[in-house]
């Protein structure tokens, strides 16, 4: 199979031989993949200074398996990572991170690749980080088959309320009582309301809209740890 100037991304990249590298790409019509990338650890490789993180691409490759060849790549615009510092840049790894763990390889995720690319771009623009992760996070969830419910009671269907209190269940929805033995995150009803509509009048919206999003995703990791979570929390702190 040969595919020519697909749009995409670098997500990861690490040595395969001495002259080449094994790069792992998200591509807007084919979802994530692996490729080898022949000669490009190389000093005047062409491929070598495109295959950077955070830099939108074109990149074509060929070949039957698991392992294609990558044939060519170029940039395809401006690199959002050449904007991007301290916490927005340990964002833009973060979002490289979940891609790479919860992403089945070959499946398409056309709307998702344009929620990455948006996403790069406001961390590249200053906007605040949380409120951007929050909102990837949200369609993430949702493009890998996890439908997080926002605006309705998974037990009685009513619009939620944000004036009310409720119990998030993983696998069913915020709900108004709490079965005996359930596993539940409490969250408020403002909170929901700030993740249907993505936005965030305060900081508890924000604070809850993470412990919710992070729990959830936690379940798809299986317990599994976030290497660029860890850092993020460090420059949390610090801040």
């Amino acid at each position: 199979m040969k595919v020519h100037q697909q749009p995409a991304y670098l997500l990861h990249a690490r040595p395969f031989s001495e002259s080449s590298l094994l790069a792992d790409l998200f591509t807007r019509e084919h979802g994530r993949l692996s490729v080898l990338a022949k000669g490009a650890r190389r000093g005047k490789s062409r491929s070598r200074g495109a295959l950077l993180p955070f830099q939108p691409l074109l990149a074509s490759w060929a070949g039957k398996g698991q392992l294609p060849v990558l044939t060519s790549v170029e940039p395809r615009g401006r690199q959002p990572g050449a904007l991007m510092k301290g916490e927005a840049l340990a964002s833009g790894f973060y979002l490289n991170e979940l891609l790479m763990r919860l992403l089945h390889r070959h499946d398409a995720h056309e709307a998702l690749f344009e929620h990455y690319h948006d996403a790069l771009a406001r961390l590249s623009e200053a906007h605040p980080p949380r409120r951007i992760l929050r909102i990837f996070e949200k369609h993430f969830l949702h493009h890998i088959g996890f439908g997080a419910v926002f605006d309705k009671d998974a037990d009685t269907g009513r619009a939620i309320d944000p004036r009310r209190q409720y119990h998030y269940i993983p696998e069913k929805g915020p709900v108004s009582d709490r079965p005996p033995g359930e596993y539940a995150l409490p969250v408020s009803g403002r909170t929901l309301h700030a993740m249907r509509d993505e936005h965030f009048p305060s900081e508890r919206e924000l604070r809850e809209a993470k412990r919710l999003t992070r729990a959830l995703i936690d379940r798809q990791l299986g317990g599994r740890p976030l290497r660029s979570r860890r850092v993020l929390m460090e420059m949390s702190r610090y801040r």
